[in-house]
């Protein structure tokens, strides 16, 4: 069987940790790694973690309060050599078939490059009532690099990956993102994405989630107000600059020029013309068309 490493950041989760750490305990036909990093809680959650160390059943990291993206990083650096590697949130309930399904999927694909898997959420509420089911005719486009600087449909605790996008994960060392963004944008440009458009998890939205989906005005509300911070600070460029610095050589020459005309439109009226009139844009999602050409025909050279 296949050894897939679980990484799991957990932040003052007392209240649903418990079924969320059984039920990735309860995961067949895979062999389990299982590393817990408790960020600093203050609840009774690190009391329910080192009963289970306790039991044999995690390895658990106290740490200090950094922050979940510093956090899921520190997890990726100390896990121990696997086959597969998936991130976890505390508050979710897994099918016990989510990662036996992930593997095999990934094991059809080149396991030389950077794979990612993803899957569709089942977006439930605190009680575990399914309220919906997210990205069920998502398209990875043919053209991911670009999809990815665009729009991140990944979310961490869908995410599965291999060894090789591990290595580049932490070679990247990129903290402005989110971790699942940095999976995303790096599988993409050096590798390969899989999407599965059936959940195998119950994503809970509870009305505390560090981030969540959003289901409700509030939350909505909060990630349209994410989105322009994003924007407003130029961190998209900051990751294309991080991207072409540390794996520019490994990039396709369709990727190159991408890099390239994101890097210099600024500074280019010719390159800003030529990224509007990019062919991608002219044919993937009319979300991602109307994030880039928005964001660039608004900007003044």
């Amino acid at each position: 069987m296949k050894i897939v490493c679980v990484l799991l950041s957990t932040y003052n989760g007392e209240k649903y940790l418990k079924q969320q750490l059984d039920s990735v305990l309860n995961q067949k036909d895979i062999t389990l790694n299982f590393l817990v990093r408790d960020d600093g809680s203050t609840d009774s959650t690190l009391d329910i973690l080192k009963q289970y160390e306790k039991e044999g059943k995690i390895k658990l990291i106290v740490g200090k309060n950094i922050g979940y993206k510093k956090s899921f990083y520190e997890l990726a650096k100390l896990a121990p050599l696997s086959d597969y590697y998936a991130f976890c949130d505390q508050d979710d309930v897994w099918d016990d078939d989510k990662l036996i399904t992930a593997v095999n999927m990934l094991e059809r694909e080149n396991n030389s490059i950077p794979l990612l898997y993803f899957s569709a959420l089942r977006v439930v509420n605190k009680n575990l009532k399914v309220k919906s089911v997210t990205h069920k005719k998502f398209i990875i486009s043919e053209y991911p690099f670009e999809q990815a600087l665009t729009l991140n449909p990944v979310y961490g605790c869908a995410a599965v990956f291999n060894n090789a996008l591990r290595e580049k994960f932490l070679e990247y060392q990129e903290f402005e993102h989110s971790h699942d963004n940095n999976l995303n944008v790096l599988a993409s440009a050096l590798g390969k994405v899989v999407f599965d458009k059936t959940p195998h998890f119950s994503y809970r939205q509870h009305g505390n989630n560090c981030f969540g989906y959003p289901s409700s005005l509030k939350s909505m509300i909060k990630n349209i107000k994410w989105y322009f911070k994003y924007e407003v600070h130029n961190i998209r460029l900051k990751e294309m600059t991080k991207i072409k610095e540390k794996f520019y050589t490994e990039l396709s020459e369709h990727n190159k020029h991408f890099c390239d005309l994101v890097l210099n439109y600024r500074n280019s009226k010719q390159d800003k013309k030529a990224l509007l009139n990019y062919k991608p844009y002219k044919t993937d999602s009319k979300l991602t068309n109307f994030y880039i050409r928005h964001l660039i025909k608004h900007e003044k050279l």
